[in-house]
């Protein structure tokens, strides 16, 4: 039984960023899952994510010379629109140079990617079977059996982390309870061409039947996600391209003017997860793994790279090496973790959640309610100052 310091399971984008992390720390991974390459269709747009300044310095950290530089576009600024409301947002509020960088799927996939030769990674395509528990020399080990044709095997680890997404194998396989809230809502993402520079500027429009962001890419064009209610999915899914941008110019009141659709709109259903525990015996959870979150604040993938922050700095990983008997999978360090994490993430999820109900009230009463609240928070630098440092906070 081959002996790990650790094994994750899940090759996305998490998955490999907590795998090339414990190799700079010097630690002995198993990487298992199969390898998630960047989508070559240009038919098919990817969708694009905004990094946070916190997750941008630390994949720089980890991926410092042996990756060039992420390719990305800077978010100087953000607006976000109601039907006679207006919020604006700005870097200098907080005395910085961006508020985050969009960074499309595809360009992270390759720059997270896990180098062939690498000493400490081994990349595993076999599904695991079941999970248990052994005494080595060592101490209390996870073992985790695969099915390689005729034949099982086994590898061991002081360490399980489950990055393996909503549906994790990981988190069934320790018992951890999880529970889900569906939205009923889908995201529509797609690539547009606007007629306006976007300047580096985000724009957001919450109405009555769903929510509309525009985010500017590198390229010049526009990452659009769409939140709607599933009814209006289904009635627009079969309309063409030019009567999808005629409701996309209606709510964003053609901001950016003329729109062309760069690649066909794809969707996905929204839905809010949480686990019980982001912990078990010799377990951690990260990412969809753990929680996920309404996508209008852009915060889902953000908060599943602060989950890896929190873990390698309460699990000391990069003083691993210093003590003899170093355990990456002691329970207080996963205490630890986990109490770090139960802190933030609920608070979040009930926010995002307070305000999915909120936009989505109907009637000219509730819409002025609205209305008044933004314009308050417009008005007030120290409550924007907060909700720029709250999205932007690791612990």
């Amino acid at each position: 039984m081959e002996e790990f310091d650790l094994v994750i399971i899940g090759r996305g984008i998490i998955g490999n960023l907590t795998a090339l992390t414990a190799s700079k720390a010097n630690l002995k991974v198993l990487l298992v899952g199969p390898e998630e390459k960047p989508i070559t269709n240009k038919e098919f747009g990817t969708r694009s994510y905004a990094l946070s300044p916190s997750s941008v310095d630390f994949i720089s950290k980890i991926t410092e010379k042996d990756k060039s530089e992420l390719k990305h576009q800077k978010i100087f600024s953000m607006q976000i629109f109601n039907e006679i409301a207006k919020v604006t947002l700005e870097a200098t509020e907080v005395k910085q140079n961006y508020l985050a960088q969009i960074v499309n799927h595809n360009t992270l996939v390759e720059h997270l990617s896990i180098p062939k030769a690498s000493q400490t990674i081994t990349c595993l395509k076999d599904k695991p079977q079941s999970l248990g528990y052994v005494q080595t020399s060592d101490g209390e080990r996870a073992s985790i059996e695969f099915s390689d044709g005729d034949k099982n095997f086994k590898v061991s680890a002081k360490l399980i982390i489950g990055a393996d997404g909503m549906s994790s194998w990981v988190r069934q396989s320790a018992g951890i309870f999880w529970g889900r809230k569906n939205y009923n809502q889908k995201a529509i993402v797609s690539e547009i061409l606007p007629q306006n520079d976007h300047r580096g500027v985000a724009c957001q429009w919450f109405y009555e039947g769903g929510v509309l962001a525009l985010l500017p890419c590198l390229n010049g064009n526009l990452s659009m996600v769409w939140s709607v209610s599933s009814t209006f999915f289904n009635k627009i899914q079969d309309q063409t391209p030019e009567n999808l941008l005629h409701h996309v110019s209606d709510i964003s009141q053609n901001h950016f003017g003329s729109l062309r659709l760069m690649t066909k709109p794809t969707s996905v259903d929204l839905a809010m997860t949480f686990a019980d525990s982001y912990y078990g015996k010799r377990i951690a959870l990260l990412g969809d793994a753990a929680h996920t979150v309404h996508p209008l604040a852009g915060l889902g993938l953000n908060l599943g790279i602060y989950d890896l922050i929190s873990l390698s700095h309460y699990g000391d990983w990069f003083n691993a090496r210093n003590g003899k008997f170093f355990d990456l999978g002691d329970k207080r360090k996963l205490i630890k973790f986990h109490e770090n994490r139960i802190k933030k993430i609920p608070q979040i999820q009930f926010s995002l959640n307070a305000l999915v109900g909120l936009f989505s009230y109907p009637g000219s009463f509730a819409s002025s309610i609205r209305s008044l609240g933004m314009n308050f928070v417009d008005k007030s630098s120290l409550i924007k100052k907060r909700l720029i440092q709250q999205a932007q906070t690791i612990y």
